[in-house]
């Protein structure tokens, strides 16, 4: 059972991925071993920052590997975007480089503090602009992210979708996650997700919330946190599930964590009904001038550890990703699962001016060209510092869990074509898709349909960054 792992891919945030900056550290530690996702900076401008002048690129050039003809396309998708004073995007338009014919447009409007007040997404229908989805924000008295609606645009009226909401304590902990979907005129809640601290604001205790057949709330699980004295470092981590009352399901032990408290070592045991036994453990090596990382994963085996799969997340000197490489130990050797990569080219005052995408093809596989984007019309910004929440990444999965398979997946605010993986509990790639933001905003129709139950992973590879989300099959 692997379901441990990837609940706790994003303690904290639950089932949502707006509001990402209220991960604390150890969160974020935790995050990187237990799901080997050294993510790096959030996409474009959504992570904090403090004052600083910054360059961004207003104008993207997309092409496409044509795989018959063997040459990239001859036209490009163009998005140009303008921005505020500090450059946050504003609004975003696509279009065909070669007819000059509209594709899509964004707007963003803002609050006085800088955060997102509301998105909206139009499509060009041939002879006007169409309505096509909008977001409202709302943030508390701390500034922290309190609710999130969604709506899509249907005969010719707004109509509500879903909606998360996030209430917090006094130290601004995220104490709560709720997700609801609109159903018969009524906000019908899904998700519930209630989480408790110490007096050190360390999450002690997440408790997951969902629901039956006929849409009562039903305990799904929860998961136990110890720590080494007063720091942030983990000394367990423990899963239950409900089945009438909590009972043992997997464990994390054995905790290790270099001199820069990155973690380094961690075991997991399985629950047999009667005693913990060995199942896996992981370890993680640093590049020591980069971000790059491996996270090489054993299993328990007649007595011995073995490997049994290994993850490489890639970064060059100026912390810009280049991609992961993920491999399986198959009859003594490493055998090549998946991967990605990312070729870059930088002008003079090292802005990325050029990004190659690459995905194995072939077998055996071999890097073949999938995307090129052109980045150009920079421009300059003198920054006076970001507020949490501001222009965070909205992402998100609809429905989410999803009792049939089938779920969309939506994310906005990009600013180049992204790479989604699903990967199954054991790591393993599912499906993969290039997805091509329309001014802004992509996406994509999942189906997990012939999958069993339980949770999965999706990996969006932007050009700035990785964004994961959980998808839940009932």
């Amino acid at each position: 059972m692997k379901k441990l792992l990837l609940t706790l891919g994003f303690l904290g945030s639950a089932a949502g991925a707006w509001a990402q900056s209220s991960l604390t550290a150890w969160q974020t530690r935790y995050r990187d071993l237990i799901l080997s996702e050294n993510q790096a900076p959030e996409v474009n401008q959504q992570s904090n920052r403090p004052a600083a002048t910054v360059r961004y690129a207003n104008r993207l050039s997309t092409y496409s590997w044509q795989i018959s003809a063997n040459q990239w396309s001859d036209q490009a998708t163009i998005t140009q975007y303008t921005r505020s004073a500090e450059g946050y995007i504003l609004s975003g338009l696509t279009t065909d480089s070669a007819t000059q014919r509209p594709i899509t447009r964004f707007n963003y409007t803002l609050t006085s503090a800088g955060q997102i007040a509301t998105y909206v997404l139009e499509r060009w229908n041939g002879t006007a602009w169409q309505n096509e989805t909008q977001y409202f924000y709302s943030y508390n008295s701390q500034g922290r992210p309190g609710e999130l609606t969604y709506q899509d645009w249907i005969g010719n009226a707004w109509v509500n979708r879903s909606r998360n909401i996030r209430t917090y304590d006094a130290q601004a902990n995220n104490t709560r996650f709720v997700q609801q979907r609109w159903v018969g005129g009524v906000w019908q809640t899904q998700i519930d997700v209630k989480y408790a601290y110490d007096t050190a604001n360390r999450m002690v205790e997440e408790e997951r919330t969902g629901q039956d057949a006929n849409g009562n709330p039903v305990l799904v699980y929860r998961i136990l946190l110890s720590y080494a004295g007063t720091g942030p470092e983990l000394t367990s981590v423990l899963y239950q599930t409900w089945q009438g009352a909590w009972a043992n399901a997997e464990r994390n032990i054995n905790f290790v964590y270099d001199a820069r408290q990155r973690p380094t070592y961690s075991e997991m045991q399985q629950w047999n009904g009667t005693a913990w036994e060995a199942y896996e453990r992981t370890t993680t090596s640093y590049d020591p001038l980069t971000a790059s990382s491996q996270n090489t994963t054993e299993q328990w085996r007649n007595g011995t550890w073995t490997n049994r799969s290994r993850t490489s997340m890639n970064y060059d000197a100026f912390g810009n990703y280049l991609g992961t490489t993920s491999e399986d130990w198959v009859a003594g050797t490493w055998v090549l699962r998946a991967l990605s990569r990312d070729l870059l080219s930088y002008n003079a005052t090292n802005d990325i001016i050029r990004r190659v995408t690459q995905v194995p093809r072939g077998n055996p596989s071999v890097f073949a060209n999938q995307t090129k984007t052109y980045y150009s019309n920079f421009q300059t910004f003198v920054t006076t510092g970001r507020k949490a929440g501001a222009m965070q990444v909205a992402a998100t999965l609809h429905p989410n869990p999803s009792a049939t398979g089938r779920a969309t997946l939506t994310a906005t605010n990009l600013s180049g074509p992204v790479t989604a993986i699903v990967l199954d509990a054991l790591g393993r790639e599912l499906q993969r898709q290039v997805l091509r933001p329309a001014a802004g905003a992509a996406k994509w129709e999942l189906n997990l349909v012939n999958q069993p139950a339980g949770m999965y992973l999706v990996h969006l590879t932007t050009d700035k960054g990785t964004i994961v989300k959980k998808l839940a099959k009932e």
